[in-house]
């Protein structure tokens, strides 16, 4: 029965400890491109569903970008990385704007 128990909380001590640090698995460059390509996804979306409906949302769809962005630029500050926003621009309901997907300066 001791010996059972042993087992089963060694295997358990194992287990936890393996799960722990596959977090810090993952280099800065990784979690920071993660981070770059997760607001971009999000931009593009932003983008695209901006475009598709028929109301005139241009000015809402660029400062929602804009937070997407700064908030994804702060959090790789945070880490030391630095980025930057490259604008392109896209016709949103007949407007022209400017949209800044982030590109990663250097870590």
């Amino acid at each position: 029965m001791f010996k059972k128990i042993l087992v089963s909380t060694t295997a358990l001590m194992v287990l936890v400890a393996t799960l722990g640090f596959s977090a810090f698995a993952y280099s800065v460059a990784d979690r920071a491109q993660r981070i770059v390509d997760d607001a971009n996804d999000q931009i593009v979306m932003v983008v695209e569903l901006a475009q598709m409906t028929r109301y005139d949302d241009a000015a809402f769809a660029k400062f929602v970008t804009d937070i997407i962005a700064d908030n994804a630029i702060d959090r790789l500050e945070a880490m030391g990385v630095d980025a930057d926003c490259t604008y392109t621009l896209y016709i949103i309901d007949g407007h022209e704007v400017l949209i800044d997907p982030i590109i990663i300066i250097k870590f």
